[in-house]
């Protein structure tokens, strides 16, 4: 309508140069043009039919009337298939402008796709380049790291084999532990490992490892153990040797010591068994002893009782020879009184069959009581006895026989062995719980390595003294024991 009413205008404004009669279509004809190209064929056809009645009514003399002259009654129709051939014509022509530029817009797009196709994709390029370069460093550093990782091991001996069982690769402690040189490469590994084929490197593969004997370069032959894994993908086999010399010598010599272990625990119980049988006789010795010294000392307490009586006079007179003899006799059979008293509490001690009988007494009380008893003796020696006893002695709990018969025993020795004007000390003091009884003296001493034999019974320390003083041997070892069963 805007160009319809455009036309008008203009043509009512070109009236004074082309007059009323000139032209009354044209400027329809124009709008219609205008109309087909920039907008398309139906507006242009809007534009031709209703241009062509306000051409008619405003332009087309009578104006301002629909009436016209015979001369201008074609004008009409005529205009009509005009402006309808170029609204026709206008049409097809934007409708070809369109496509033309749609084809181009789509021309530029692809043209756009394609660039940043072909730049998404040499972007990819450059970054899948990149990573292959990266990735081709990393195995190749790989490859090295594998390669000086390989050729470091010095423990292990480490060979690539192919599946002919021939050493395709081996490191520098294989050349090392089979001191070959690396020209063994190529060589069956049968020739370094007998009994090895490449069979048996399958069946390795698969079932673990394994123990041989090796030769090196000079002949030696080694134990070795053989541990072979398959590449994946490859038609190749890695075999990992190890000396195991060492491991076998230490398990020969764990089996060395395993049977000496085995032999000296037989000997072990075959010691203990004879142990239990000489503990079994010595207690049936004992056992005899004790029973035999109970026979002998009953007629022998007669043979001294009678003999008193008959130096005493009580059976009648002797003469001063016989009263010799009859001492001689009694002296000699309280002398073997002593001894199988000594054999019977020894005895005792040794089949456990020794009866400690502990009570209260007062320990002053007894050492004095021991003093007393070896007065005499001393006296006839002219050896003086002293007694150091602590002030707070009091009462002790032992058998009060079994102390004197100890003290007695260590006493009388020191009197034997300690030479006329000589001194004897016997100290007493507590020590915690227990107490303590030293008997010291003047006499001749006992040698350092004598020290060991001082308490073992029937023996004398020095056979020298055998001859010069009187006794058994038991004295001490008996007062060890009664000592012992005491707790001490």
């Amino acid at each position: 309508m805007l160009a319809i009413a455009l036309a008008i205008v203009l043509r009512w404004s070109g009236d004074p140069r082309l007059g009323p009669e000139q032209l009354p279509y044209g400027s329809m004809l124009v709008a219609a043009t205008v109309i087909a190209w920039l907008v398309g064929l139906r507006p242009a056809l809007v534009v031709v039919l209703l241009g062509g009645f306000a051409a008619n009514f405003f332009l087309q003399t009578p104006r301002w009337s629909f009436e016209s002259g015979s001369e201008h009654q074609s004008g009409l129709p005529a205009f009509l298939l005009l402006g309808t051939v170029i609204s026709a014509l206008g049409g097809s022509a934007r409708a070809q402008r369109i496509r033309a530029e749609e084809a181009a817009e789509a021309i530029r797009r692809v043209e756009a796709a394609l660039r940043e196709a072909h730049d998404e994709l040499e972007r990819r390029v450059q970054a899948r380049t990149a990573e292959l370069a990266h990735t081709n460093d990393s195995l190749r550093a790989s490859e090295e790291r594998f390669r000086l990782l390989v050729e470091g091991v010095k423990g292990h001996a480490i060979v690539m084999l192919d599946e002919a069982g021939a050493i395709a690769a081996w490191n520098a402690g294989a050349e090392r532990l089979f001191d070959r040189a690396a020209d063994v490469v190529g060589s069956a590994i049968g020739e370094l490992i007998p009994g090895i084929d490449a069979p048996a490197l399958l069946e390795l593969a698969y079932s673990g490892s394994i123990e041989r004997d090796a030769v090196r370069g000079d002949g030696t032959v080694f134990p070795i153990e053989l541990e072979v894994t398959q590449l994946d993908g490859r038609d190749l086999l890695v075999g990992i040797v190890r000396d195991i010399s060492e491991r076998k010598r230490l398990e020969a010599l764990t089996e060395q010591r395993q049977r000496r272990a085995d032999e000296l625990r037989r000997k072990a119980e075959e010691l203990a068994a004879d142990n239990r049988r000489m503990q079994e006789a010595a207690r049936l010795q004992s056992e005899f002893m004790a029973n035999m010294s109970h026979e002998l000392r009953t007629p022998l307490n007669a043979i001294i009782g009678f003999a008193d009586l008959m130096h005493d006079g009580l059976t009648g007179p002797v003469s001063a020879e016989q009263r010799d003899f009859l001492n001689d006799i009694r002296t000699s059979s309280r002398h073997l009184l002593q001894l199988i008293n000594d054999v019977l509490d020894l005895a005792k001690v040794e089949s456990g069959t020794l009866q400690v009988m502990p009570e209260a007494v007062d320990l002053a009380d007894v050492i004095g009581e021991v003093r007393d008893i070896v007065r005499g003796m001393a006296s006839d020696r002219r050896l003086e006895v002293e007694l150091q006893l602590a002030s707070d002695l009091g009462s002790v709990t032992v058998d009060p026989a079994k102390l004197r018969q100890i003290l007695y025993n260590y006493v009388s020795n020191a009197l034997k062995f300690t030479p006329e004007g000589g001194h004897v000390a016997i100290r007493a003091a507590l020590a915690g719980d227990a107490f303590r009884i030293e008997v010291e003296d003047t006499g001749i001493g006992i040698a350092s390595e004598d020290l060991r034999y001082l308490f073992l019974p029937f023996r004398q320390l020095d056979a020298s003294a055998t001859k010069r003083y009187q006794g058994t041997g038991l004295g001490l070892a008996l007062a060890k024991r009664l000592a012992e069963a005491h707790g001490g």
